[in-house]
């Protein structure tokens, strides 16, 4: 990762400043700069005589005057140190442009001073270059150690005292960027110029472009041992720059930090934006607002207009000042943007104001715009369904069709409730966010379940936040009528008599049985409940609801919708019939018959019991015998000797007659 940065930052550099220094270079030039933060080499820019950090004896005298230094690690010696204090009191120049050093600027103007002269493995200084001219001493004038100046004619003594003097300078340089194009946005390249000035002599500027702190120790920052340089901006690429810059004298005093910000737009202007919601209403609790957010490649103004073919046409929404790429955002209301119902487009326009005359001007302005339409809408939208609510005997699957007034903004969901035999709860919908917190989203239609009625709730959302009111339909789906069985149900009752009647339905559903009537909507309900499919039933008919004669009971069942029904014919008979013998006593011949009768007017006579021992004949339920024997066919034989015949007779309906007693004797 460090290495990509690297990379990351020289390379825009190099591509924005290119040609950024004069003759594009800055003592071994910009692409010397790069070749150094990569690592990579354009040739060693040092003399093999001096070293990093070793003591250098300059000019051949045998005293060792200073130490060469790289003050920004960029593996480009700087000058030569004298005091310890690890920044150069003489820079190094390169007199030839050969891209090596080999002279001394020892005042800081850029210019080489003295040249170096290596011969027999000795260096020396010369005034002239290819070691011509007069030989450059440097002397210590007091006694203590260190460098004081130049002796620049031969005769032993100083006459440059500029080492000197630099010890006691405690006064900073000055910097300053020349008149003419100030810190702002351009439509064209621009090149600025940066000065140094000392009084005695400058070290150079140091400076960044990506809004660092200048400094020796990043490698963002750039070091010219210049007094002056040009930066060309927007040369290749357009862009915005942050320049930081500062000047160092050769005492190491430092200048105040400058700061200026630089935009060069040559291409167009572009908007990019984003909005909240396109859709939004004046009801509470619905979309109110929506966000627009944009941002822009510019350094400069922006208005947002309503309608309008310009950015001098149109309802100005929105003004103000924006900063390259910095996010804005801007709120519509639906009630405070929008006198009614309908759409609006806002166009954003970002502009940098040419002629300064505080407008857009589309004449004249450098401008980039974008636009999104925003639709108010306040009208609830409609649910229906398919088939209609109702009862159905086949099959059939149920719709939530949403529909949103004529030039509405459209539907969002559909949310809905559902339960068998009973309302559901109310479904519930956040209106501004659409977030369900009661219900079902409704995605395709619900399949309806036989013999069962559904009740559905439902309501619907449009994309403005408009909410609909809860809608409650029913339907019900029974696709075949219950069919009932009757077992073996009575003919007769009594007074005394409540009968059960079992039967079953092969449906599940609820039952009612009646009395009388022509249809399961008449007569008189008995009984009534609840019915399971298939199971057996026993149901204690109440005979105080039968009338006298014949009534009609009948068996309904009701499903989700069609209702099956059963019924029976039953006769309620209270009068006790009478039992009868012919003959009635008396002597007769053995094997004589005995004719016995049982007599009925309503119902008929069921069964008839005798005894001969003088006991009393009995019945316990209808039609079963408790005590006697029944004669077959009603007809008792007689025997020999003399006997009682007592008989009893019970009709249909269970009555049962007196006890008739005759006395008989045989005759032979």
């Amino acid at each position: 990762m460090k290495a990509f940065g690297k990379l990351f930052v020289s390379a825009s550099i190099l591509v924005f400043c290119y040609g950024c220094f004069d003759n594009g270079k800055e003592t071994g030039g910009a692409f010397q700069y790069l070749f150094a933060v990569l690592g990579l080499s354009s040739g060693n820019p040092n003399p093999e005589y001096l070293i990093l950090g070793r003591p250098v004896d300059l000019d051949g005298n045998g005293s060792l005057d200073g130490t060469p230094v790289d003050v920004n690690a960029d593996g480009e010696l700087d000058g030569i140190d004298i005091n310890g204090n690890q920044l150069p009191e003489m820079l190094l120049a390169d007199s030839n442009s050969d891209g090596k050093s080999d002279a001394l600027d020892i005042d800081g103007n850029g210019s080489s001073d003295f040249s170096f002269c290596f011969q027999s493995g000795k260096l020396s200084l010369t005034s002239e270059q290819n070691c011509n001219g007069s030989k450059i001493s440097i002397l210590d004038g007091n006694g203590d150690s260190l460098p004081d100046g130049f002796d620049t004619n031969e005769d032993g003594s100083i006459d440059n005292s500029i080492l000197s003097q630099l010890r006691t300078d405690l006064t900073p340089p000055t910097i300053y960027r020349t008149a003419g194009n100030p810190p702002g946005t351009y439509t064209s390249p621009q090149s600025i110029t940066i000065t140094c000035s000392d009084s005695i002599g400058p070290a150079g500027v140091l400076y960044s472009l990506d809004g660092s702190e200048p400094s020796f120790q990043t490698r963002n920052s750039i070091y010219v041992r210049k007094p002056s340089l040009s930066i060309r901006l927007g040369t290749f690429a357009d862009g915005q720059s942050l320049i930081k810059y500062k000047c160092i004298d050769l005492a190491g005093n430092q200048s105040g930090t400058h700061s200026d910000l630089y935009q060069v737009r040559t291409s167009g202007i572009s908007v990019s934006l984003s909005v909240s919601s396109k859709y939004i209403s004046a009801n509470g609790g619905a979309i109110n607002s929506s966000n627009i957010k944009w941002s822009s490649n510019n350094n400069g103004y922006y208005t947002i207009r309503d309608g309008g073919a310009n950015c001098a046409e149109g309802t100005e929404m929105f003004s103000g000042s924006n900063q390259f790429n910095q996010e804005v955002n801007n709120s519509v209301n639906a009630v405070n943007h929008f006198s009614r119902e309908g759409q609006k487009t806002f166009t954003v326009y970002s502009y940098f104001d040419n002629n300064s005359n505080g407008l857009c001007d589309p004449l004249v302005d450098l401008i980039g715009s974008n636009h999104v339409t925003v639709h108010r809408d306040d009208t609830p939208p409609n649910v229906t369904t398919t088939p209609a609510p109702g009862n159905y005997t086949t099959d059939k699957s149920v719709a939530l069709v949403c529909a949103d007034q004529i030039g509405g903004v459209g539907c969002d969901k559909v949310v809905y409730t559902l339960r068998a035999g009973s309302s559901p709860a109310d479904p519930v919908i956040n209106a501004s966010t659409g977030t369900i917190s009661s219900g079902i989203k409704y995605f395709a239609p619900y399949t309806l379940s036989d013999n069962t009625v559904h009740y559905f709730r439902y309501l619907a959302r449009d994309l403005a936040g408009n909410v609909s009111q809860v809608v409650e339909s029913v339907f019900a789906l029974d696709k075949s009528v219950a069919q009932i069985k009757l077992y073996l149900p009575p003919e007769y009752l009594n007074q005394s008599t409540n009968p059960t009647l079992e039967w079953r339905s092969d449906r599940v559903g609820n039952y009612e049985i009646r009395i009388d009537g022509n249809d399961c909507s008449e007569g008189t309900v008995v009984l009534s409940g609840s019915v399971g499919a298939f199971i057996q039933m026993y149901s204690v008919i109440p005979n105080s609801n039968i009338g006298p004669n014949f009534s009609t009971v009948r068996v309904c069942v009701k499903s989700a919708v069609q209702t099956g029904s059963a019924s029976f014919l039953v006769t309620r008979d209270d009068t006790v019939p009478s039992v009868s013998m012919s003959p009635n006593g008396g002597n007769f011949p053995s094997a004589t018959n005995i004719q016995l009768s049982c007599n009925d007017t309503i119902s008929g006579g069921s069964r008839i019991l005798i005894t001969s021992d003088g006991s009393d004949p009995n019945f316990g339920s209808i039609g079963t015998p408790l005590h006697g024997t029944e004669p077959l066919n009603g007809i008792v034989v007689m025997g020999h000797g003399s006997f009682t015949l007592k008989a009893i007779c019970q009709d249909k309906a269970g009555n049962v007659s007196s006890i008739e007693s005759a006395a008989f004797t045989s005759s032979d």
